[in-house]
């Protein structure tokens, strides 16, 4: 029963809140920069293009 209104909860796409924040941040470049500023802290703009070499900087105008 418990398992039944769990995948009632997150069938629905539009309402599913694990979905929602995975498809927020589903690139490459996102999770890398979630994963480097949780283990650095706050950090400026050039600091984050010099901890990630091959990023281009169109990608931190999303």
């Amino acid at each position: 029963m418990k398992t039944e209104k769990i995948s009632e909860k997150y069938s629905c796409v539009a309402m599913c809140p694990m979905r929602n924040v995975i498809a927020r941040f589903a690139n490459k470049w996102s999770m890398l920069l979630l994963v480097i500023l949780d283990e650095f802290g706050v950090m400026r703009f050039n600091e984050l293009s010099r901890a990630i070499p091959d990023i281009s900087p169109k990608v931190f105008e999303l």
